[in-house]
């Protein structure tokens, strides 16, 4: 893909193909015990992420990623709504990325990928619910690395 002038700026394609997305679990559900009058909504967010190399292909390098997020199951008071959002994907890094490697290029920037799938789906589901739309902050997986969530450096059996 060639360059393309927006406001006098260029864009150009990333290196990072997001090729499929699989949402694999949605739901969201209503707070009981949630009150509007309670003041700000406050929550913890508990996570699991996992990445996979799925091979080479004609362009470069494939990689599995899930993302799962949900509410903190304690946030029973301070959040409208409990969630849990699992979605899955297929990414593909084009070229030799200079400065990181392939897999920590397709972990970090995958699973931020993945992570605006999880905010996109928990807003438009919870946009329909009683007490309207809820969206989750901002997050950075900049730090995060490929063996942090290969399981490379989980014990061999």
């Amino acid at each position: 893909m060639e360059q393309e002038s927006i406001g006098g700026k260029s864009m150009k394609e990333s290196q990072v193909q997001l090729l499929e997305v699989y949402p694999i679990r949605i739901s969201v559900t209503l707070n009981p015990r949630y009150s509007e009058t309670e003041g700000e909504i406050e929550f913890e967010l508990e996570h699991m992420e996992s990445v996979v190399r799925a091979g080479k292909t004609d362009n470069g390098e494939k990689f599995f990623l899930s993302l799962g997020v949900r509410s903190d199951s304690d946030s029973e008071k301070r959040i409208p709504y409990h969630f849990e959002i699992i979605v899955a994907a297929h990414v593909e890094i084009r070229g030799t990325p200079s400065g990181v490697s392939v897999e920590d290029l397709a972990t970090r920037n995958g699973l931020t990928m993945l992570y605006g799938q999880v905010r996109e789906l928990l807003i438009g589901n919870s946009a329909r619910m009683q007490h309207g739309k809820l969206l989750l902050p901002s997050m950075s997986f900049m730090d995060c690395s490929f063996a942090d969530v290969s399981g490379a450096n989980e014990p061999k059996p």
